[in-house]
């Protein structure tokens, strides 16, 4: 069965409840892939931006692929790794925005759309979460593809989500 197979057989098994969360080799193999992926887009003399595009899309199928298992704290905190690493090639892309106008958008929409799931399916502490996103967003070179406090009302509240957007 081929990699596509492979992803819908995992998905069916992981609907089914037949499979685990993942295990810490397992996190840390998706880990190692998305910063490789981050890494290897901008190093050596001749890289460009459709190398950066590339591993935006990738790193979105391997946190697509992560959540089609049984949500973890592991998890989230491995798709907001995602986003950080995602925020370092967005900026160049948004920089050739002539050209990739919908790219950064629409990797990051992806991205965000992931860790909004796992958060409604993991419920962390709403405290927590919401000192992690500002430290996300703060710390972003360019607009975080998290800083969308409106997507996350079900998960953090509305006096949570009314104090992230002031923050902006």
């Amino acid at each position: 069965m081929g990699s596509c197979g492979s992803r819908v057989g995992n998905r069916l098994r992981a609907q089914a409840g037949q499979r685990a969360s993942l295990s810490t080799a397992e996190l840390a193999g998706i880990r190692r892939t998305i910063d490789n992926l981050a890494n290897e887009a901008t190093s050596g003399s001749r890289w460009d931006l459709h190398d950066m595009e590339k591993a935006g899309r990738a790193i979105v199928e391997e946190i697509e692929v992560l959540a089609q298992r049984p949500p973890t704290q592991e998890a989230l905190l491995l798709v907001e790794r995602a986003a950080r690493a995602w925020e370092g090639l967005a900026g160049y892309l948004n920089d050739a925005w002539e050209t990739y106008e919908e790219e950064p958008a629409e990797i990051g929409g992806a991205l965000r759309a992931v860790h909004v799931q796992i958060c409604e399916q993991v419920q962390p502490d709403p405290d927590e979460l919401a000192a992690r996103l500002v430290e996300i967003v703060e710390a972003a070179d360019v607009d975080s593809c998290l800083d969308e406090p409106d997507d996350y009302l079900t998960v953090l509240g509305h006096q949570r989500v009314k104090e992230l957007r002031h923050r902006r």
